[in-house]
């Protein structure tokens, strides 16, 4: 399992509990942390594919 995978994991732990609403920060935290690891694989992939040609 990557990071991602982890992360998504975890995230769908608490918010199947129903973690507290004050920690709704930290949740959108992890959220935007696996947005970033996903764009930037999209760079890194579209970047390995260019120079490929």
């Amino acid at each position: 399992m990557g990071l991602a995978d982890v992360n998504s994991l975890a995230l769908g732990v608490m918010i199947f509990f129903r973690w507290p609403e004050s920690a709704l920060w930290f949740i959108g935290l992890m959220m935007d942390i696996e947005l970033i690891f996903h764009d930037w694989a999209y760079v890194i992939l579209t970047l390995a594919v260019k120079s490929l040609k």
